[in-house]
Order: C-alpha cells, then structure tokens, then sequence
C-alpha cells in the first residue's frame, strides 16, 4: 500500500496569483496606458492658467451686487483666483446651437458601430494625453485636489470611453422579446434601441469634466 503526500508551496501560489491579478489589470488598463486610434490632439496648458495678472475675486461684493445674468463669472473656490467671465447663452443663441446639433444628428445617426467606437478611442486617447492639463482646469474651476482630478474626473471618464467602445454595439443590438404562448408561430416581437436625437444634458459643478463627458460619451455612443 502506498501514500502520496502533496505539499503546498503558499508562497509560489501568493506569486502567482499577484501575477495573475496584476497581468489582468494591465490588460483592462492597456487601452488608457496604451492610447490606440485617432490623431493626437495637444492642449496648450497656459489654457488651464488664470488671466494675467492674477487678480483675487471679491466674493463678498459679488453676492450682493444686483444678480447679472447675461455673463457667468469663473473663480477658483480654493483661492479665489479669479479666471475670467463666459457670456450666458441667451433663447437665441440656445436655438441655434440645437438647431446646428439636429443638423449633425441626422448624419450621426447614421453612423456605424465601428465609426462610434473610432470616436470613443479618439476621445479616450485625447483624454490620455492631455490628462494633466484637465485635472489642472478641474482643480481651478472646482477646488479639488489634484488626485480627486485625476481619479475622479480623469481616470472614471477614461473607463466609462473604454467600457463604451467595448460594450456599447452590445448593449444597444436589438432584443428579442417572448410573444406568448397563443401567436408565437405569427409574430416576432424586438426592442429597438434607435437613437433619440439631441440630447440635453444639465449636470452639477463638482465634478466639471466627468460630469461633462459621462452624459456626452453615452449619447454620442447611442447615435445621438
């Protein structure tokens, strides 16, 4: 009669299971590392700087000055730095980018799955290499530190484009429904996912890229 005795080495199994987990994330983070498709696309960072000279925003003044509603005002939350003033779009002018979108949407619409995951990578890849200034801008215009930009403006909106050139065709194929026991040999019964048209997205402040590109990144995704 014989025994076999089998020993396990913990430490070897440790190895390479940290081998394994690290080998996965390198492949699910080959696409952000790695930018693939597009032609690169550089933002100058003096675009993430205040004017010249840095000037202090008086707040205090501000919130009791009569409301003007004709410009939107831009300070640094952290310093009060002031970064200039954006012109609020009026009824018109809201008209004619929608109306400029509604021309775009009718040709996007048409779009191919391929052609919206070309955009996803070109977007994906600009994100990438531009990843300083953006987490610049978002520190600027919502007082965050550096590392909130960049896990959550940044690295969120890259995953969110990688999930969509992944995912997106699958998830928006046609399903086919069950169409009951009685007309089964008579009707064939599917979701269409068609696209809505233009899409409106308002979002909070606190989150200035991301919450900019999550709504934006889907719907272009979606045809839209």
């Amino acid at each position: 009669m014989y025994s076999h005795e089998i020993t396990v080495d913990i430490g070897q199994l440790l190895y390479y299971a940290a081998a394994a987990v690290a080998t996965y994330y390198a492949l699910q983070f080959s696409s952000i590392l790695l930018p693939i498709g597009g032609k690169q696309v550089v933002v100058s960072e003096e675009l993430a700087e205040p004017p010249a000279p840095e000037t202090k925003f008086d707040l205090l003044k501000h919130e009791k000055a009569k409301p003007d509603f004709s410009v939107v005002k831009c300070w640094d939350p952290s310093t009060l730095t002031y970064l200039g003033e954006v012109r609020a779009d009026t009824k018109d002018t809201v008209e004619l980018k929608i109306k400029k979108c509604r021309a775009a949407q009718e040709v996007w619409a048409k779009s191919s799955f391929s052609q919206r995951r070309q955009l996803m990578k070109t977007m994906l890849r600009f994100v990438v290499e531009n990843q300083a200034t953006i987490a610049k801008v978002a520190v600027r215009d919502s007082g965050k530190t550096v590392t909130d930009a960049i896990f959550g403006e940044v690295l969120v909106t890259c995953e969110k484009l990688k999930w969509l050139a992944a995912n997106g065709e699958s998830v928006l194929r046609n399903e086919k429904r069950a169409t009951g026991s009685l007309v089964w040999f008579t009707k064939n019964v599917w979701v269409e996912y068609r696209p809505l048209g233009v899409i409106g997205a308002i979002v909070p402040w606190n989150y200035p890229f991301h919450n900019v590109f999550n709504p934006v990144s889907a719907a272009l995704m979606a045809g839209n």
